[in-house]
């Protein structure tokens, strides 16, 4: 049904950015890769607002509602394919809300990979306060190839 979405004439609302972030992190591999292939065609018809989605995705994760284990690969598949602008914005505005998150250093490692191709500059609010903990977890590492990555 996403992909047919994402075809219709209109602005794309808040209802069809919830339906998309929870595509993302659907529990069948066929609905992920459906909302893949939505994004997909919104970004062709340039119709694709990451910080939209991003802030939507942001809350999911923040009130327990998305797993990054699914959501991150569909995230890299649709950066790969053609979007990783788009991508980049949901990144940077996701990221804040999910700081706490227990799988945040798969999603820092994403944004790591899109800031070296971008070179985007700039920062992520709460990217510093994360690179700066003691120890070598995977989000401190991750959180400081990001800082690196952004110059």
């Amino acid at each position: 049904m996403l992909p047919a979405l994402a075809e219709t004439q209109g602005p794309i609302g808040v209802a069809t950015h919830l339906a998309l972030a929870y595509g993302l992190g659907a529990e069948a591999t066929v609905g992920r890769a459906h909302a893949v292939d939505a994004l997909l065609i919104l970004a062709a018809r340039d119709q694709f607002d990451g910080k939209a989605l991003g802030e939507i995705v942001g809350l999911l994760l923040e009130c327990g509602d998305l797993a990054l284990n699914r959501v991150v690969p569909c995230l890299r598949d649709t950066a790969r394919s053609g979007a990783a602008a788009q991508i980049w914005n949901l990144l940077t505005t996701a990221l804040p809300k999910a700081w706490s998150h227990n799988r945040v250093a798969d999603l820092v490692e994403l944004a790591v990979e899109l800031a070296q191709q971008l070179k985007p500059g700039g920062t992520v609010d709460g990217l510093a306060e994360v690179a700066a903990r003691k120890g070598s977890s995977k989000s401190v590492v991750q959180a400081r190839r990001l800082v690196s990555a952004l110059g």
